[in-house]
């Protein structure tokens, strides 16, 4: 989308004189083993959304990302760049270094000892290692309001990328379901129906679209072979139209 066209944004639904390009699956999220040639979908999104997703996706990369392990060849990338950014030495200038040393200040403000915190509070697939490193296991706290956010977000840009759709969210109920592994009676409904699409070493999703209404959608996004959801969308009870 050439700069200062105008344009509906696929978020707020709203058309804008100006719209950029907002980023599916975020740019920083791909790790560096992912090909030149992979195609980084896009959507149109007004200067104000754009602006606002990509603050929470900084904060969401943060927190999942540094849980990563450094040493994994595939993704180990992804932890270092997470790290680096809490990192005020490595400041491009001033303003920078404030920003690292405040993103820090955050972040070590939401560790938490893992000891004792229970099972059912740990987010699927990002539990402890095996063996405990030196001084034991540390968390860090994420906001589910923001998961549910993000991946509303996804749901809209693949609607928008693949089908041109753009998804009223007044009109939908929306749900997400984390998962440590795939679930066989619904992945078997994707398997048949659905269609899949990678996007990169470690981001792919499966989605398969209701016969009845588009708008009706189940997806699984599998995100650096480790963080696993499903998210659904129906149409709202009082959305439906008189039989």
């Amino acid at each position: 989308m050439p700069k200062g066209r105008g344009g509906r944004c696929i978020h707020c639904l709203q058309w804008k004189p100006v719209v950029t390009r907002d980023h599916v699956f975020p740019a920083s999220w791909y790790p560096e083993s992912t090909s030149a040639d992979i195609p980084r979908w896009t959507v149109p999104a007004c200067k104000r959304c754009n602006e606002r997703y990509g603050e929470l996706e900084r904060d969401l990369f943060l927190r999942l990302a540094a849980c990563l392990d450094t040493e994994d060849p595939e993704f180990g990338n992804l932890a270092k760049r997470a790290l680096r950014s809490l990192d005020p030495k490595a400041g491009r200038n001033q303003k920078d270094t404030r920003a690292r040393q405040r993103r820090q200040e955050r972040f070590i403000r939401d560790l938490i000892p893992a000891t004792g915190v229970p099972t059912e509070a740990v987010f699927p697939g990002f539990g402890p290692e095996k063996i405990p490193p030196p001084g034991g296991h540390q968390g860090i706290l994420v906001s589910p309001e923001e998961l549910q956010i993000f991946a509303l977000k996804l749901v809209r840009g693949i609607a928008y990328h693949f089908d041109r759709l753009y998804l009223n969210f007044s009109e939908i109920v929306f749900d997400v379901i984390p998962v440590e592994e795939p679930i066989p009676e619904l992945h078997s409904k994707l398997d048949r129906w659905g269609r899949r699409e990678s996007n990169g070493p470690g981001i792919n999703v499966t989605w398969a679209v209701a016969h009845e209404d588009s708008r009706g959608r189940m997806h699984f996004f599998e995100i650096w072979r480790k963080w696993r959801f499903y998210a659904f969308t129906r149409i709202a009870p009082d959305k439906l139209p008189d039989r």
